[in-house]
């Protein structure tokens, strides 16, 4: 990796912490609001760099360039959601065995007041910026 490359890389993660920062805290869309907490101001490091790196990885392990095809990002998202549902399902499921109580829960509801769904957005932006970084080396 050169300069131009990381320099490169370095704007469209500041673009995209922008986007993810303004969506959640100026425009309120119905995120949850970042405040001082460090799980939502590091959640978009992890979420773009964990996609943006894992790309070649998936590409070289499945051998079809799945992960520049548009499928990509719809099957992140659907693995994301099935993952955070089964997670808070025994989680709540295990709180509820433990008071004898029902296990009932509004996935939205939850999902919208969590730092996942930052890292979800995060994550397709880790995607779009390998995109581009890709179409600009050519």
């Amino acid at each position: 990796m050169n300069f131009n490359y990381i320099a490169k890389l370095a704007v469209l993660f500041i673009l995209f912490y922008a986007v993810l920062f303004v969506l959640s805290n100026i425009l309120n869309l119905g995120l949850i609001k970042w405040g001082n907490n460090p799980m939502y101001l590091l959640m978009p490091f992890i979420g773009f760099f964990f996609v943006f790196i894992s790309v070649d990885y998936i590409d070289k392990y499945l051998e079809i360039k799945f992960a520049n095809t548009i499928f990509f990002p719809l099957a992140f998202i659907i693995a994301c959601f099935v993952s955070y549902w089964i997670v808070v399902y025994w989680y709540l499921g295990n709180v509820a065995q433990l008071n004898n109580s029902q296990v009932a829960f509004d996935f939205w509801e939850k999902l919208r007041n969590n730092a996942f769904l930052i890292f979800v957005f995060s994550g397709l932006f880790g995607w779009v910026s390998k995109f581009i970084m890709d179409r600009i080396s050519r």
